[in-house]
Parts: structure tokens; sequence; C-alpha cells
């Protein structure tokens, strides 16, 4: 009963709030621009490694899932995982190139909420010096908080049928595999030679 009464109070707020009808019209230019250079800093942070850097953006109830589908919910799990990630001693990345774009521009629910999705094409670099590019797909929930906004939530996925890493398995697994037949029709054929060779020798 009160996730229906919840619902219905949700969807009434909805339609039927001048100020989230005036927001999805794009009427707000000011916090459109806001947005845009917290954007642009978290791009900055994140293509130059510094990380930390990010803190400051983040809401303090943030709950962020990467790509590989870990989820990040306080500031000391954040600086691990990109701890381990990049600067660890079996770390396999040097370095993380992003390049989010939206979907369109953020719809506002009242004065102190926005979302948005996009894409993104984002580069990982290895140590080896290795490039692999990958196209995301994000969706982003930001909060207004003291007057600045914040990132609150943050999902990114791929598709994990096509996807460059999945590719180059798939490459190799044909590779091993048309080798292993290269072997096997090799090795079959010198047994029946030696095999032929016995058989002539017996007689």
């Amino acid at each position: 009963m009160k996730k229906f009464v919840f619902v219905i109070v949700s969807f009434f707020l909805l339609f039927n709030d001048s100020k989230v009808i005036l927001a999805m019209e794009n009427n707000r230019p000011q916090e459109q621009e806001e947005l845009k250079s917290l954007r642009s800093a978290i791009i900055d942070s994140v293509n130059n490694n510094k990380f930390e850097d990010l803190i400051p953006y983040l809401h303090k109830n943030f709950a962020i899932t990467m790509i590989d589908q870990k989820t990040l919910k306080n500031v000391s799990q954040f600086k691990e995982y990109f701890k381990n990630l990049l600067h660890s001693k079996n770390a396999i990345l040097a370095k993380i190139i992003i390049n989010p774009k939206g979907d369109g521009p953020p719809v506002f629910f009242g004065e102190k909420v926005a979302f948005n999705t996009g894409s993104s094409s984002d580069t990982y670099i290895t140590k080896s010096g290795h490039e692999v590019v990958i196209d995301t797909r994000w969706t982003s929930t930001l909060l207004k908080e003291n007057g600045k906004w914040k990132l609150f939530r943050l999902h990114a996925g791929g598709d994990i049928l096509d996807n460059p890493l999945i590719n180059a398995a798939k490459e190799n697994l044909y590779i091993f595999g048309g080798v292993g037949i290269a072997i096997g029709f090799i090795v079959g054929f010198f047994i029946a030679k030696v095999g032929g060779s016995r058989k002539k020798q017996t007689a």
C-alpha cells in the first residue's frame, strides 16, 4: 500500500509541479552550464590520472558502478579501486581516457536533482602501451548540495557481446584452434606414415 501511495504521489509531483515541467523544457541554462563545467572538471581529472581530484565533486552518499560492475560507495573504496587499477605492483593499466557525451540536455526534477544519460568512447592504455577502445553507456544522477552540484549516482556499462576484449579473445581462440587443427593433422600424418612403414617391415 505504501509503495502504491508513493508511486501516485511521484506521478502527481512529476506532472503537476510547474518547476519540473519548466525544467524538462530546458529553461535552466545557468544550471546546465554549471553541470557542463562539472563534467569538464571530471573529464580533466580522469584523463590526467588525478583521480583524487574527483573527490570534491562526489556527493557524500555517492555510489558509482564502474564498467567492470564494481560499485564504489565511499572515498576509501574509490581510492583503493584506482590505486589497484593503475598504481599497484600488479596494475595492468597505465592510463584511462574518457570522452562522455550526453544524449541531450540534463533533466531537472525540482531545484536540487538532475539526471542524464549518454555514451562514451573510452581508451584504456596498458603498461605495455597497447590501447583498447571500449564504447560504453552511462546514466548519472546529480544533487545540488550547498549551492554546488555533486555526482550522486553513476552507472557505466559496455556491450559484453561486442567489445575489443572479447573480440581479441575470439581471435586468439580461432588462431589457437587453427594451430591445433594443423598440429593434429601433422601428428596424424606422421603416425600414419610410421604405422605404414612398420607394416612393410613386418611383411
